[in-house]
């Protein structure tokens, strides 16, 4: 049951964030379990696209002492990005945050924001000549940010190369 102060959550977050970018609890089912099927109900996913909407739904949750569980691709095996039972929680869903701002081949850097899907990235990379190194079997899924988080790769500093061999 919805306690007054979670209803006074949802409705400051309705102020913050546009309609696409709640998902409500009844519809939150695709982000509450990994592929472990670890995980428990959450308040609601908030799907922010820009820094300045995370920060505010992180100072609201802040504010209403609302747990945060962020989330990548939801990808992770030990359910890391997933509610636990008994929490009240929300997941903070990355995935609008996608866009690869810049690929810097001279430099051997990317900038991109935090939901951006690993094979996008790699893709990105070697269109102008680069590897971005880190590789696993859910690269179409699985986020930058996501495994930044859930250190999925300890790789990530010197992961930008120059590419060796062109197909």
């Amino acid at each position: 049951m919805e306690t007054q102060t979670q209803h006074a959550f949802v409705s400051a977050l309705k102020d913050i964030l546009d309609p696409q970018s709640i998902v409500l609890a009844d519809q939150a089912e695709p982000y509450l379990n990994d592929i472990q099927n670890m995980g428990a109900p959450c308040l609601l996913v908030a799907r922010p696209s820009t820094t300045e909407d995370v920060s505010a739904v992180v100072k609201l949750c802040h504010a209403h002492n609302i747990a945060i569980v962020s989330q990548g691709g939801n990808t992770n095996v030990c359910g890391m990005a997933v509610p636990l039972e008994g929490q009240t929680a929300i997941v903070l869903s990355l995935a609008r945050m996608n866009r690869i701002i810049d690929i810097n081949p001279s430099g051997f850097t990317a900038t991109v924001e935090a939901g951006v899907v690993m094979q996008n990235l790699q893709d990105a990379a070697l269109a102008v000549d680069r590897v971005f190194a880190p590789d696993w079997g859910a690269r179409g899924t699985a986020t930058l940010g996501g495994a930044v988080a859930t250190n999925g790769s300890a790789k990530m500093s010197c992961a930008m190369a120059r590419r060796a061999n062109k197909f």
